[in-house]
């Protein structure tokens, strides 16, 4: 397992024994033995270490990060996984099937309960205590009902079509073009990115990526359910974020699976 230094948890912030969270959740992958690599190694090559973190590691069922409290893990499950789990399992399943796929369709789901738990799962897959801006955001929502989503968080989704999952943290981007983007500033970008096959999301306080966005549903209550829209048009190439296009400034405590 992947060992978080402090004994915070990543979600509520308390001192408490941390416990193992799966990134993707159980329910929307299959556990097998699985290679983990940063982000950092690969592009800087295999023999490095980062902040004192072995770069490379080895799973026997699935990723798994030691660092989020039993409390906060237990509520993640409950309250968010089976909506995820079945966002997920349902996509896999209309991308691998033998149907052609229309160029554009929609997903129901529980988009509250979809948001945050995306939201959760990327504070807990982090080798390190998550405490940017963007993540001092997203803390206060993940399990208060009364807490609405802030209208300067964003969480971008598209198509990608990578099977192994990632989650790319604290990743700076300043764009070369606005090739995938809403306008013409070129402005540096600060993001998470968290890929369970076969979709992406980007979780920014930006708002100039030119794709559809999950939280324009941000007002809807938990148990509300809506069609999510899919354009095959408006997605980001599987190399992404690749130097052709941006100038990459990645966070160390970023993981691919290979």
């Amino acid at each position: 397992m992947i060992k978080s230094e402090s004994r915070r948890c990543h979600i509520c912030g308390h001192i408490r024994k941390l416990t193992d969270d799966h990134v993707p959740p159980k329910n929307c992958m299959t556990l097998e033995k699985v290679d983990v690599q940063s982000l950092l190694s690969v592009i800087l090559g295999n023999n490095i270490v980062y902040d004192n973190h072995k770069l490379k590691q080895q799973f026997q069922n699935g990723i798994k990060y030691n660092t989020i409290c039993e409390e906060c893990n237990s509520k993640l499950g409950l309250y968010y996984d089976k909506t995820l789990g079945k966002f997920i399992n349902d996509l896999t399943d209309i991308f691998d099937s033998k149907l052609q796929i229309p160029p554009n369709f929609t997903l129901k789901s529980k988009p509250f309960r979809l948001i945050k738990g995306i939201l959760g799962h990327s504070l807990s897959a982090s080798l390190n205590f998550p405490d940017t801006v963007l993540d001092e955001k997203i803390k206060p929502i993940i399990f208060d009902e009364n807490n609405s989503i802030p209208e300067d968080l964003n969480i971008y989704y598209y198509i990608s079509f990578i099977r192994n999952p990632y989650v790319i943290q604290n990743f700076l981007i300043i764009p070369n073009n606005s090739l995938y983007l809403s306008n013409d500033e070129l402005n540096s970008i600060f993001f998470k990115l968290v890929h369970f096959y076969p979709i992406s999301f980007i979780i920014t306080e930006d708002n100039r990526f030119n794709l559809n966005n999950l939280t324009k549903f941000r007002k809807l209550e938990k148990n509300e359910t809506a069609n999510i829209d899919f354009t095959n048009s408006k997605r980001l190439p599987d190399d992404f974020p690749s130097t052709q296009d941006f100038m990459i400034m990645p966070g160390g405590d970023s993981y691919v699976v290979k």
